[in-house]
């Protein structure tokens, strides 16, 4: 939408002002709110250890990991200098371990 600024700050009028303490007071919220969801999620974690997941009733809050990720071996392609696609593809081969995601459903 704007993808940047131009234009120094300027002073809110009273609307905008308005706009910016609910910005604060919802920002405040917000953090509160998520660390507690962050605290109960750690507690599900927790749980869940080294398994997949955990069913309650209708509930199922999974927590895998994501596919891990192969990469050009960034140091060796610059060492090496004459960067052609061949040689990228011949350096490529650095896993990145995928992160495990937290998934909940609760049903319907």
């Amino acid at each position: 939408m704007f993808p940047r600024n131009v234009e120094a700050c300027r002073y809110a009028t009273p609307e905008e002002g308005e706009l910016l303490a609910q910005l604060k007071t919802v920002g405040e919220e917000w953090d509160e709110v998520n660390g507690r969801y962050a605290a109960i999620e750690n507690q599900v974690k927790l749980a869940i250890g080294e398994g997949e997941g955990l069913i309650f009733g209708k509930a199922k809050v999974t927590w895998k990991r994501c596919v891990d990720s192969v990469g050009p071996k960034w140091q060796e392609i610059a060492e090496s200098m004459g960067a052609t696609p061949e040689l990228i593809k011949a350096h490529i081969g650095v896993t990145k371990q995928g992160s495990r995601r937290m998934h909940c459903s609760f049903g319907k």
